[in-house]
Parts: structure tokens; C-alpha cells; sequence
């Protein structure tokens, strides 16, 4: 990765801290996910709940707005082009 770094100065990193949730965009998105589209939901089985977690991350695909918050609220210093 370093010597693709490299090669490639227009890629900028961050580091991120070892465990910080509030500066993770993924927990954003999980916590949507968990908290406002399955709230209620009970599977079947195990089976059930995968097709359904997979539906609803596939629609949060597509809402580039909410992606957007989940990195804003994080504070991550990338610019954002939607």
C-alpha cells in the first residue's frame, strides 16, 4: 500500500485512531440501518434477516445524502461531491 502511495502523491490519507465510533462512518450507517429500518423487524431464521439486512444496505447505496451525513457527522476533513 505505501509504495502504491507513492507512486500516487494525488492520494491523500488519514489516520484514524484505533477505536473511535463517533469519527466511524460505517456506525453511522449501521446505526441507520439498525436503528430507523429494522427496529421492529424479526426474521425466521438467520437465513430471513441476511436477505433483509442486504436489501436495506442496498437501497442506503444509493442515498449518496445520507452516506454524506454519516461522513460529516464524523468530521472526516474529505471534501464531499455529490
Amino acid at each position: 500500500m505505501k509504495e502504491y502511495l507513492t507512486r500516487h502523491p494525488e492520494i491523500l490519507t488519514e489516520d484514524f485512531p484505533g477505536y473511535a465510533p463517533e469519527a466511524n462512518p460505517d456506525e453511522g450507517a449501521w446505526g441507520w440501518t439498525k436503528y430507523h429500518r429494522l427496529p421492529n423487524y424479526a426474521p425466521e431464521d438467520t437465513a430471513d434477516l441476511r436477505s433483509h439486512l442486504w436489501a436495506e444496505l442496498s437501497l442506503l447505496r444509493e442515498r449518496c445524502d445520507l452516506l454524506a451525513s454519516f461522513i460529516r457527522h464524523a468530521e472526516i476533513p474529505i471534501p464531499l461531491r455529490l
